[in-house]
């Protein structure tokens, strides 16, 4: 099993019961200042990454790709903005498909979420053709590049030439042709319409984002979030009676599950499955309790001493937080996916499915 398809596979078994794979909590003070320092290393991150996309942060040496750091063999470079016609920007994007020495910059994508651009270019490659979708075309974020090269209108191309170094000509109406015009060195003339950029430097605006961020303050409110979900948020019956059934846990696949060994995909992204099926030999158990509740707290320790491999999900934490085992809080989508009604409740699992056991609380 490889790593890549050894952990998809394992992130569909475990991962979408929860239970299956979950490493509990017990020390959640531990688990806490983990998560503050993870947050306050996501803030020197997201600096570090403003400060690599600030034009004005370094100076590019004359000649240098302005993309070397992303892309090693690029040697044309297509400056974009989405001020552009649509039919205009899909023109070039079908002619720079399928080429590793083609990419298409754009200086950003504004004041909102990253996934703005993603939507955007989404939408761009759901509009080329099936030629074109097969070997869809690069498409980046450098700012740095705009603000070297002084672009302020597109389309423009920026080229490497057989001597090695960098030249520029403003429009494109055809990438080749444009490419032509660098080698015969037609600098003075304007190859195609242009348009004004529209979109801001994205690195002055992550810059001026993380200047506002108050991260003690995301530090905090994570604390909180943390220590609510530790607490545990469903509130479930207890048991009335012993009830026996049987659960099927269907998952939605959020990828395609391939066959580690063959690579044959075994389910498709989207389709429902069965998450034991791909492991029906294993024998996996599980008990959802109520942390609240003495008699059910005990229950769990003494089925964790028969059964040590036995993974304890809690609705509510209540006196869990000293008794001694490892546990996890049972999120609403699991509680779903096991189809838990009352507690305690315990699962076998018995080849592609789980032996359910309502038991009676006294």
């Amino acid at each position: 099993m490889t790593p890549a398809t050894g952990g998809r596979i394992l992130s569909a078994l475990w991962l979408a019961a929860c239970a299956f794979c979950f490493e509990a909590k017990a020390d959640d003070a531990a688990f806490l200042s983990d998560l503050i320092r993870q947050q306050k290393a996501r803030s020197v991150q997201f600096t570090k990454e403003a400060e690599q996309l600030t034009a004005g942060s370094r100076r590019l040496p004359a000649g240098q790709n302005p993309t070397m750091e992303e892309l090693q063999h690029t040697r044309t470079v297509v400056f974009l903005s989405r001020s552009m016609p649509e039919q205009i920007v899909l023109g070039l994007l079908e002619q720079g498909a399928g080429r590793k020495d083609v990419v298409f910059a754009y200086r950003g994508w504004g004041n909102g979420s990253v996934e703005e651009m993603f939507d955007y270019t989404d939408t761009l490659y759901k509009k080329l053709s099936q030629r074109a979708k097969k070997n869809p075309p690069n498409i980046i974020v450098q700012p740095a590049a705009f603000a070297e090269y002084q672009i302020t209108y597109v389309p423009a191309l920026l080229h490497q030439d057989s001597n090695n170094k960098w030249y520029l000509v403003q429009g494109v109406q055809n990438i080749n042709a444009s490419v032509n015009a660098v080698k015969e060195r037609r600098f003075n003339q304007r190859l195609s319409q242009q348009w004004r950029v529209s979109e801001p430097d994205q690195a002055d605006v992550m810059r001026r984002q993380a200047q506002k961020r108050d991260w003690n303050k995301e530090a905090a409110q994570a604390r909180q979030d943390a220590q609510a979900a530790l607490a545990g948020r469903l509130n479930l019956p207890a048991a009335a009676e012993r009830k026996i059934t049987h659960v099927i846990p269907y998952q939605m696949a959020a990828f395609d599950i391939t066959d580690p060994k063959t690579g044959k995909v075994l389910y498709p992204r989207g389709t429902r499955f069965n998450v034991l099926a791909l492991d029906p030999a294993g024998v996996r158990g599980l008990v959802v309790i109520d942390g609240r509740n003495a008699w059910q707290v005990r229950f769990a320790q003494a089925m964790k001493k028969y059964h040590p491999d036995l993974v304890v999900l809690y609705t509510r934490l209540g006196r869990l937080d000293d008794a001694g085992l490892n546990a996890a809080p049972l999120d609403d989508r699991t509680r779903k996916l096991l189809q838990v009604k009352a507690v305690p409740t315990y699962y076998r699992q018995n080849g592609k499915h789980f032996d359910v056991v309502e038991v009676k609380n006294p």
